[in-house]
């Protein structure tokens, strides 16, 4: 069979004696709308708004999907450079642990990047630019849009 591998299975290549190729299926191919998580949700829409090319989605949901993953950081700085033979053998040795967030948490900044672009359509509208105020609120729509989605 196969090792799984983050939700896919890791299957062998077919040719014989090949061990170089390797082929991930996905376990959940068509998973249904609950099973989805936020991420997955936002993810899907960001594929369909760059197929569609729809600038301020695809800018919106890269600037949401960049919130989670700076959320998942460790805070831990970055290990500085020093003597070679003091530096840990291998590749991965310097690698940090990311954290795992829960899905409330997925929701909590999710929310956040919402209320930080209300804010900013609030103060664009205040100091005058119609066209950037309808602008964020294409990006609010679009994050609102992939939750439902």
């Amino acid at each position: 069979m196969g090792v799984v591998v983050t939700g896919c299975v890791r299957e062998k290549s077919d040719i014989p004696g090949d061990d170089t190729h390797v082929r991930f299926r996905n376990m959940n191919a068509n998973p249904t709308n609950a099973q989805k998580s936020v991420r997955d949700k936002l993810r899907t829409a960001l594929l369909r708004a760059m197929r569609n090319r729809d600038i301020p989605a695809v800018s919106a949901l890269r600037s949401v999907l960049g919130a989670l993953d700076n959320a998942e950081s460790t805070g831990i700085p970055a290990p500085r450079a020093g003597a070679l033979e003091a530096s840990g053998r291998g590749i991965g040795r310097a690698d940090v642990g990311r954290r795992e967030l829960t899905d409330d948490d997925v929701r909590r900044v999710v929310q956040l990047e919402i209320t930080e672009r209300e804010e900013a359509a609030e103060a664009y509208a205040s100091a005058g630019r119609p066209t950037r105020v309808a602008g964020v609120e294409q990006e609010i729509d679009a994050i609102r849009a992939a939750l439902a989605g």
